[in-house]
């Protein structure tokens, strides 16, 4: 069974940008642990199984999910991350809240600072009273949008 998410029932944008800073902190993490792993092997002169550190990223993405996410998104990430960092608190910013009913809300931010301004849209869902999400989408500039995996 899956643990119950911990954070307080909170506004949907405040679920996202808890969401957005914990994956920010798990890459990161999965970056220093890369970082450590080859700087290791080189030390050691020897290459040792990244599968171990690659079964600790998972382990850690899983707990970020299941706080977060709908229990049907548990794992789609399956442990893939960037550095830089895909996701950052600093630039990704809340530009539009929009209120689709009572229990789903879509939630657009922009990258700031990036030449690229990328701009996503999220959908967030209210069960068993707690806000969670539910997909992430890349928002193109003529208004669609391409499903991403969160």
């Amino acid at each position: 069974m899956l643990a119950e998410p911990d954070h307080a029932l909170g506004e949907p944008q405040n679920v996202l940008r808890e969401f957005i800073s914990a994956m920010h902190t798990w890459e990161t993490e999965c970056w220093n642990r890369r970082k450590g792993w080859k700087e290791d092997n080189r030390t050691k002169g020897v290459q040792s199984d990244y599968g171990e550190i690659q079964a600790i990223n998972v382990k850690e993405l899983e707990k970020i999910f299941i706080k977060y996410c709908v229990p049907n998104r548990v794992g789609k990430r399956v442990g893939s991350w960037r550095h830089p960092a895909e996701y950052d608190p600093e630039s990704e910013k809340i530009t539009e809240v929009i209120a689709v009913g009572p229990s789903k809300y879509r939630i657009r931010t922009e990258e700031v600072g990036d030449s690229s301004n990328k701009k996503y849209e999220y959908v967030l869902v209210k069960t068993q009273g707690h806000w969670l999400l539910d997909s992430k989408h890349l928002v193109h500039q003529d208004g669609t949008l391409d499903r991403l995996i969160l």
